[in-house]
């Protein structure tokens, strides 16, 4: 498994959206771990295409998105920061898994 560290910011939509406003909020990451295939991933689920993009949701409760899938590569990618992992905690769990 090919493992790849995305060192870009990124607007992910919130995990939850104010009501009443008639647009997609968003907040800056930056940051992500990357894969070709989203099921090398536990427990990651996806959204359909939404405005031409589809996020990476948690598969167990459905919360997100804690990343993205690039339209183009087509890696999934998910931050850190979304999951509640340090990132130097996660980059070590990649590296131990190459």
């Amino acid at each position: 498994m090919t493992t790849e560290y995305l060192d870009e910011e990124r607007d992910l939509p919130l995990p939850r959206q104010k009501k009443g406003i008639d647009h997609t909020q968003t907040e800056p990451i930056r940051g992500f771990f990357g894969v070709k295939d989203m099921f090398a991933f536990e427990n990651v689920g996806f959204t359909r295409s939404s405005e031409g993009k589809r996020y990476l949701v948690c598969g167990e409760c459905e919360q997100g998105p804690v990343g993205f899938v690039d339209p183009v590569t087509e890696m999934n990618y998910v931050s850190p920061e979304r999951l509640d992992v340090l990132p130097d905690v996660a980059a070590a769990a990649v590296e131990a898994g190459k």
